[in-house]
């Protein structure tokens, strides 16, 4: 619902159409088994993740998640055995590659290197970087579920700020954070073990993988210079919405009764105008 008017707040916005579009070629080069088709879909899928990092840093953690969708996909049209889903892993070399070549461009372009010199945690104790960031990352999940209350992004420094005490707000955020980070390592567990077998779990595997890989970057776990804004959350909702869906869809096998299909289109019509009338508004303040 950000609608950034200012030049230098759409990296963010080409960083995830990038990092998206070579998420879905990497997948298109996962369901073909023709040498040429797999060759050209990661070629592409390799030049716009590149894209993605170069548009913003944070782009880079992309690879990640296509990790991450390598160990949690289980194919629609077979149940592979595990020896031969890994089979396709070889297909991470090239994304492997133009990481590393980014981050020799990154590192020799800018004389900062990777963190930049001045961080809004930098040299404070540790119980205030905790503080900080389970305040932040429980306001980012308030933007995720309803952006009533949108800013320009040096509001929420004066409104936020560093945290130096603990409240129950950060104590929430920690908790969603850490949570969420056991339960996608509990399912990458079973994945290697095999035992992850349910597509719908499967698909809030991957869900939890994009929203917490890209929100890593601008989480405060590495030196970060800027408190939080709106923009930083467009590569990660989409992991949002993917766990959304795959919620829903597994509780409406519970409730066949329901006419799920009626009220989801309904409900995504709302939430669609919702966002359009938001984002008109907020072109006017940027």
């Amino acid at each position: 619902c950000e609608a950034v008017d200012s030049i230098a707040g759409r990296s963010e916005l080409l960083s995830a159409a990038f990092a998206l579009g070579a998420f879905l070629l990497f997948v298109h080069a996962l369901d073909h088994r023709e040498r040429r088709i797999r060759i050209v879909a990661v070629a592409a899928s390799c030049l716009l993740y590149l894209g993605a990092a170069l548009s913003k840093e944070s782009g880079v953690v992309l690879f990640g998640v296509l990790a991450a969708y390598l160990l949690f996909r289980i194919p629609a049209c077979e149940r592979e055995s595990r020896p031969k889903r890994w089979a396709d892993a070889w297909l991470l070399l090239p994304f492997a590659a133009v990481a590393a070549g980014y981050l020799v461009l990154r590192t020799s372009a800018l004389s900062a290197g990777l963190i930049p010199s001045q961080t809004i945690l930098g040299g404070q104790a540790l119980g205030t970087k905790l503080a900080t960031m389970g305040t932040v990352q429980a306001h980012y999940l308030g933007l995720l579920v309803l952006p009533l209350d949108l800013q320009v992004d040096l509001v929420y420094m004066r409104q936020i700020g560093v945290q130096s005490a603990f409240s129950a707000t950060a104590a929430l955020g920690l908790a969603l954070v850490l949570g969420s980070a056991a339960a996608l390592a509990w399912m990458a567990w079973r994945a290697l073990k095999g035992r992850l077998t349910e597509p719908k779990t499967a698909a809030l595997a991957l869900g939890l993988s994009i929203l917490l890989g890209f929100l890593f970057p601008v989480s405060h776990i590495v030196p970060f210079a800027a408190l939080m804004a709106e923009r930083f959350l467009f590569a990660p909702s989409v992991g949002f919405i993917l766990l959304l869906v795959a919620g829903l869809a597994r509780y409406a096998e519970h409730r066949p009764q329901l006419p799920w299909t009626k009220l989801g289109v309904g409900a995504a019509a709302l939430f669609v105008l919702f966002g359009a009338v938001r984002s008109h508004a907020r072109s006017a303040e940027w």
